[in-house]
């Protein structure tokens, strides 16, 4: 439990701080019209939003073994400049990354991300709303 309170708290934090450079990146808070605070509120919770949801896809998609042809070729080139090359074909590679792969432990990140999302999209409503 407590695990679980550090990551969606250090998630949230790091939002947070996203969405704070971006509204004052803005001028947030040197303008008082309403309408122009709701789009970068809207703004300001998009971004890290998207950002925390395509970091925690990206990360699922990577424990899947998509990159993992990446790391392969990577580990080909570095053996055919050593001495003693250790050629391990692509199958038993995949094999032996699939047994020391860690699996889950990333969905914080798609949720966190998509309650900023949401966050954003009650700012989207009331910006149409007055608009």
């Amino acid at each position: 439990m407590k695990r679980k309170l550090i990551r969606y708290g250090t998630a949230t934090l790091i939002g947070g701080l996203l969405a704070f450079f971006v509204l004052r990146n803005y001028g947030f808070f040197d303008t008082s019209i309403a309408l122009e605070r709701y789009r970068y509120l809207c703004d300001a919770f998009t971004i890290p939003g998207v950002v925390l949801i395509m970091v925690g896809l990206l990360v699922w998609i990577s424990q899947q073994g998509m990159f993992d042809f990446l790391s392969y070729t990577g580990r080909q080139i570095k053996d055919r400049f050593q001495r003693n090359p250790e050629h391990i074909r692509y199958g038993d590679y995949v094999l032996e990354k699939k047994e020391n792969r860690k699996s889950g432990g990333y969905g914080f990140l798609i949720i966190t991300g998509t309650v900023f999302m949401a966050i954003a999209m009650v700012f989207f409503a009331l910006f149409y709303a007055i608009s």
